[in-house]
């Protein structure tokens, strides 16, 4: 099984643009990396975005985390998905390459 990654959505920022309400203008994501063992590793990220072009048939009440996170991948280049992704990777090493604290073996109660 290899590290599995998805967008996490955390909330929209909306704004009305031409007398409609309730346009998106701004995404907050995390992106979220799993390793194998369960270390869990995730990176905070907005993405700005011109309302005027994602909502023109889709109510605000009717978007699915599938449309916006569609937003999101039309809205970053392949580099910067790349640099993500590498930046969540390089956490996970991190994480399951940390030292890992014991109680001192004298002060152990019997």
């Amino acid at each position: 099984m290899a590290t599995e990654y998805y967008y996490d959505i955390t909330y929209l920022d909306t704004k009305t643009v031409d007398d409609t309400a309730g346009l998106v203008c701004n995404i907050n994501w995390r992106y979220v990396a799993t390793a194998d063992d369960g270390t869990v590793a995730h990176i905070a990220y907005n993405t700005e975005i011109d309302p005027s072009i994602t909502e023109t048939t889709i109510a605000f009440d009717s978007l699915e985390a599938a449309t916006v996170v569609g937003w999101i991948e039309q809205n970053i280049s392949e580099e910067d998905a790349n640099r993500i992704k590498a930046m969540v990777d390089g956490i996970i090493e991190m994480k399951q390459s940390a030292p890992v604290a014991k109680d001192l073996p004298w002060l152990q109660e019997e």
